[in-house]
């Protein structure tokens, strides 16, 4: 067996700890408000028109794109990026304190109020997240090298996993309690998510990021536009080949946040359900957790993204042949080892594409190439609205088995094939 000859970055223990426990708690608390099972559910109160739906998530989503490249510029010239990463973190808390606060004592007085306030204090979370998004995962791969950074994710998603299916549990009660009416019911929920965030974001913030050198004069030539985007794009296939993957393989998420109102409006699930929904795609997660870990450390990447496509493929099969209750959580289950599988797939391949001086830039060019992926619950909605739920997760369908035929001439950085070696195609700025 091959000794583990790396030599371990500074206070490598603490981060990984911290790191962990940030994932742990960050999944646990989002839990309560799931994007794409309690979320549709909470806008479906307001209006019936799944375009609507959809275009309100698009919205929330399409704010973490903006700011990736700006962001990039300055964190690249920094030794380090952590500042800006703890604006963006607490304001986030704050967006969500202020969400939870004016669902929660709102009532049923202002409801156009919720809603605006809703679409607001998410855009802003959503836009925060986007500023974290490049210096965290830059911090990251400084702190924890690639051969570890499978478990590194794997321990965030499994622990917090297995925190979120409690979370599931709860979000059922307090959904069915009798004495919460709309919307204190859900304002309970994002209050949840607003107080267990405080306990997470404070882990992340105790993370030590190691020292990067920055070299004066490469600082001032490796400014990120448009010119210098295009360039890496169109002279290095492999990454270009990646970005094509990521935006079919999301195509997921045309039909991800209907899968809930396909239950309830079809095949007439009680709402109170969903939250065994919540736990179907975080048990999923769990249970994947141990074998995307060892692929992504043993094996490298690659096969961790083919294998969660062919779980998204899965997860639209059952939801369009599914009709008890039994068969449709599998749509859940599929769906969250695809997430899992996917979120460390693509985010260490990335990582380990890049050389230490590229790596912001192609971590904001992933990012930013995420911005028509966010409009998929849009088009879904139209999708939904004007064919069929049936038509939707055929549309998601086949979207995927593009993703999976162009994954099986991806290059895996790991092995060091030249094809996949960023300094043979360009000379770095």
């Amino acid at each position: 067996m091959q000794k583990n000859t790396h030599k371990y970055p500074p206070n490598y223990r603490w981060n990984f700890t911290m790191g962990v426990l940030h994932g742990i708690i960050f999944s646990f608390g989002m839990a309560f408000s799931e994007p794409f099972s309690v979320l549709p559910l909470f806008l479906r109160s307001f209006t019936s028109s799944k375009v609507v739906i959809g275009f309100l998530i698009s919205i929330i989503k399409t704010g973490s794109a903006l700011p990736q490249f700006f962001v990039a510029n300055k964190v690249q010239n920094l030794s380090r990026g952590k500042p800006i990463l703890l604006v963006a973190i607490w304001v986030r808390w704050l967006a969500w304190g202020l969400l939870a606060m004016v669902t929660f004592i709102g009532g049923h007085h202002s409801p156009h109020l919720i809603l605006a306030s809703f679409v607001f204090f998410l855009f802003i979370f959503s836009f925060a997240g986007g500023v974290a998004n490049v210096p965290f995962f830059n911090m990251i791969a400084k702190a924890i090298f690639a051969e570890r950074r499978g478990s590194f994710f794997g321990m965030r998603q499994f622990w917090g996993g297995i925190a979120a299916i409690g979370a599931g549990l709860l979000v059922r009660i307090i959904l069915s309690l009798p004495s919460l009416s709309f919307p204190q019911n859900y304002g309970y929920l994002f209050l949840v998510t607003f107080a267990v965030l405080t306990f997470g974001y404070v882990a992340l913030s105790l993370f030590k990021e190691p020292e990067s050198r920055v070299e004066k004069t490469a600082a001032e030539n490796n400014s990120i536009n448009l010119p210098t985007i295009i360039h890496y794009l169109k002279d290095f296939p492999p990454l270009f080949h990646l970005l094509l993957i990521l935006i079919f393989s999301q195509s997921l998420m045309l039909a991800l946040p209907f899968f809930v109102l396909n239950a309830k409006e079809t095949l007439h699930f009680p709402t109170a359900w969903v939250g065994y929904f919540v736990m179907a795609q975080m048990g999923g997660g769990v249970l994947s957790n141990f074998l995307w870990a060892k692929l992504s450390d043993q094996r490298g990447n690659v096969l961790v993204i083919r294998l969660s496509i062919i779980c998204a493929l899965l997860a639209v099969l059952f939801a369009v042949f599914s009709k008890s209750f039994i068969l449709y959580l599998f749509v859940f289950i599929f769906s969250g080892i695809f997430l899992n599988g996917a979120g460390i797939g693509f985010n260490n391949y990335i990582m380990e594409l890049s050389t230490e001086q590229l790596r912001p830039l192609f971590l904001s060019i992933q990012g930013t190439f995420m911005f028509p992926v966010y409009f998929y619950p849009l088009f879904g909605g139209l999708i939904a609205d004007y064919f069929s739920f049936h038509i939707l997760f055929l549309s998601s369908l086949f979207m995927l088995l593009i993703s999976l035929w162009l994954s099986i001439k991806l290059c895996e950085p790991r092995r060091k094939e030249a094809v996949c070696v960023v300094a043979n195609y360009i000379n770095e700025i």
